[in-house]
């Protein structure tokens, strides 16, 4: 489809770093290729790094039998956690990458155990993601872009669902 799209050593960088920005998440990556009819790939890792989510669910109406998008399943898997675990993840998806068990506790001021089972939960959820490690490291963490997307966009729609229900 596009004979121009050549695999040279920018953009095989470039679409390494739209991988990167879309979590490696295989359902991502090949919405996210369907836009390369109508974008070139800067363009396309522009968008990834911004607004990752308007890729993710392509421009046709999704097919009612197929189930929900991964835009939905991902923001529900984000909206629908306990207020406690949605506080931990909004808390983390601010620090520095990557982040420990440790400093989840301490940025968070809770227990070290405590600390340690909620980021557990996210991790078995598919929320965060270990990074590798070397040797004498300790185990170092991130929130998924995709997750932070939500998170934001959630951040952006909250003050506007707020004020629809107190108008109502």
């Amino acid at each position: 489809m596009r004979p121009d799209f050549l695999p040279t050593d920018s953009v095989v960088t470039t679409v390494a770093h739209i991988c990167r920005a879309l979590d490696g998440m295989p359902q991502a990556l090949e919405a996210a290729a369907s836009w390369l009819l109508l974008y070139s790939p800067q363009q396309l890792l522009d968008i990834a790094r911004t607004t990752p989510l308007v890729l993710l669910d392509g421009v046709t109406p999704a097919d009612p039998g197929a189930g929900p998008t991964l835009g939905e399943r991902l923001t529900t898997a984000v909206t629908g956690l306990d207020p406690k675990a949605a506080a931990l993840l909004r808390t983390l998806a601010t620090l520095e990458d990557p982040w420990t068990v440790d400093g989840a506790a301490r940025a968070c001021g809770t227990s070290l155990a405590g600390a340690a089972r909620d980021v557990h939960a996210l991790l078995v959820r598919g929320l965060i993601r270990r990074l590798p490690t070397t040797a004498g490291e300790p185990v170092g963490f991130t929130v998924l872009n995709l997750v932070r997307a939500v998170l934001d966009a959630d951040r952006e729609t909250a003050p506007v669902a707020l004020a629809a229900a107190l108008s109502e």
